[in-house]
């Protein structure tokens, strides 16, 4: 609830994007901010599990992307989550960022 409570408008909208084209129930219905909202107040724990998830990714995915900063440990460790989880397959400029 922490998470989903206190996450960037960002990546709210890009969970919630996620969300709804998973096909996750109302996800299409309302914006993000409703959406959240809907999710925490219908006390279905798993649906909310599943958006805080999507909202950490979707934390990770912008922070990542930030070409003002330098990676660090918590970029590579999901740039590996992605791979490990998704069989995700990093771009050349990702796996430069990875040494």
């Amino acid at each position: 609830m922490t998470t989903l409570a206190n996450t960037t408008p960002a990546a709210l909208n890009r969970a919630h994007a996620w969300m709804r084209d998973a096909g996750a129930l109302n996800a299409d219905a309302v914006e993000a901010t409703s959406y959240r909202d809907t999710v925490l107040l219908s006390g279905d724990a798993m649906l909310a599990l599943h958006l805080a998830y999507a909202v950490a990714l979707a934390e990770a995915e912008i922070r990542a992307a930030d070409n003002r900063r330098s990676w660090d440990h918590r970029d590579r460790a999901h740039l590996q989550h992605l791979i490990d989880t998704a069989g995700y397959e990093p771009t050349d400029w990702e796996r430069q960022q990875c040494p």
